[in-house]
């Protein structure tokens, strides 16, 4: 595994913090086939003086992707995501294959659930100027997030109630029948992973219905939500769908929003909707990755960029605080086939992988400081 050391970052207390970067250029890591960047700082501690007890040791690895549409719009026909299903014989394994082994070997995988699991027909109206999409899917399709050891999903997006409050619903019983953490607004979720409490927190800054069309609003609820959770979660993720449609710079309302996260809480943010990969910075020795881009994207056929990522940081708590961390870039394409969208994405390796990785690193460059 490549492997690409940073810098090192502030000291907390008497544990030096470990979280560090991708802000030194890809070339110094001297990699020729980089399927993988690591980033990382080996976080030292002290014991307390006078204390003779062994120190106790947990690392939580966190996977995360963005935007999955496990469907289409059911005005689409031939080549479309139920197709694909149908084609492989209506395997639930086969949307992970190629990246399935990374996701199962961590803690914990959060995705943005950008699909509405349901057989409902109302759908909810969207005006009559431009390009509008409903996305749905089949309930089952919740099994191919557990086929992909995917644990949890936010659901604070803009098109998580396309098929208004029944699909939401409709949704929310699929995930739960699979045992898939979901949440978004005011459906906060504290998971349970090796004695630790992880919470989970999502919103969006664009889309909402009723009261959440107001942007100040959301500010305060986000804000409500992450410190509601102070004393109660030992790591806080807060997921945000925002900023404009492939958009390669976040705009300052993003950037805004998540720096307002972390003055509250949030160890590491998360963010999707722009369709393509922003890139990745940090706040006060966190973590901010503006998008992700697509991952499963069952919504669009001939996507016109296919670059992604998997972005994964390793936690490391010392007698249960957290003492540091370290960040991993996984290049990867939303498809197996470079004509079109296989709905497979797979890890890239070789010039490719490079490519994607520059690509990250020239886009952090662009964010506003």
């Amino acid at each position: 595994m490549p492997y690409c050391p940073l810098r090192h970052l502030k000291r907390s207390g008497v544990i030096l913090a470990g979280l560090v970067l991708f802000t030194a250029l890809l070339a110094s890591c001297g990699q020729d086939n980089p399927g993988l960047v690591e980033v990382q700082v080996k976080p030292q501690v002290k014991p307390q003086e006078g204390s003779t007890a062994a120190l106790n040791t947990i690392q939580i690895k966190i996977s995360a992707v963005g935007d999955c549409a496990l469907g289409n719009e059911p005005s689409v026909t031939g080549h479309t995501f139920e197709y694909i299903f149908q084609a492989y014989g209506d395997n639930y394994d086969y949307f992970f294959s190629n990246v399935g082994e990374i996701l199962s070997d961590d803690d914990l995988t959060i995705a943005n659930l950008e699909t509405v699991l349901t057989r409902s027909e109302k759908m909810e109206y969207k005006g009559d100027r431009g390009r509008r999409f409903w996305i749905k899917g089949d309930p089952s399709y919740a099994k191919i997030l557990t086929a992909g050891s995917v644990e949890a999903v936010s659901l604070a997006n803009n098109h998580s109630h396309d098929y208004l409050t029944e699909g939401y619903q409709d949704t929310r019983v699929s995930l739960d029948n699979e045992g898939i953490a979901h949440f978004g607004y005011d459906d906060i979720k504290v998971l349970d992973i090796k004695g630790l409490k992880i919470g989970l927190v999502g919103f969006c800054d664009f889309k909402h219905l009723g009261k959440y069309r107001n942007y100040s609003f959301v500010q305060k609820e986000m804000v409500k939500a992450l410190t509601s959770l102070e004393g109660k979660a030992d790591l806080i993720i807060a997921n945000l769908h925002w900023g404009g449609e492939y958009q390669t710079v976040p705009n300052p309302q993003q950037v805004e929003m998540a720096r307002l996260a972390i003055d509250h809480g949030a160890h590491l943010v998360l963010g999707h909707h722009p369709h393509i990969l922003q890139g990745i910075s940090e706040y006060k020795g966190r973590t901010i990755a503006y998008s992700l881009g697509n991952f499963i994207f069952g919504a669009n056929l001939f996507p016109r960029d296919m670059d992604t990522i998997i972005y994964q940081e390793t936690f490391t708590f010392v007698d249960g605080k957290l003492a540091g961390s370290k960040g991993e870039i996984i290049p990867c394409s939303i498809s197996s086939d470079d004509r079109e969208n296989d709905f497979r994405p797979r890890v890239l390796e070789g010039l490719e992988g490079e490519r994607v990785l520059k690509k990250v690193l020239d886009r952090s460059k662009l964010i506003e400081k």
